[in-house]
């Protein structure tokens, strides 16, 4: 422990260890898409960025299991919003699709009108 003190006040920092348990950061992990997301969003698959649900892995987050430290929280943090944005990009791109494909069947429809 290291202390410290003057005279208006008396501090006693104590080293702790920062720690987390790896077995929540696996890919099969309850939060191992988001840490991966955080470092590579490449290596995560439409199918696993849909599938995460932001608002659970949130409280995770916020009310863990085990301790984590504050850097992995950030960490974890980063990646949920890596997460949304590309659930963002997916919604626009179908959205842009289903437009297209509206626009084309009206082209469709009016050509067979004439």
């Amino acid at each position: 422990a290291i202390t410290a003190g003057d005279a208006f006040c008396s501090v006693e920092f104590t080293e702790q260890a920062m720690f987390f348990a790896v077995n929540i950061l696996t890919k099969s992990g309850p939060l191992g898409s988001i840490w991966l997301a955080a470092h590579d969003i490449k290596k995560l698959k439409k199918k696993e960025v849909l599938q995460t649900d932001i608002i659970k892995s949130c409280k995770d987050i916020g009310q863990p299991q085990v301790e984590i430290s504050l850097r992995t929280s950030a960490h974890l943090l980063y990646g949920i919003v890596r997460i949304f944005s590309k659930k963002a990009e997916f919604l626009l791109a179908d959205c842009n699709n289903t437009r297209e494909r509206r626009n084309v069947s009206q082209v469709v429809a009016t050509t067979l009108e004439v």
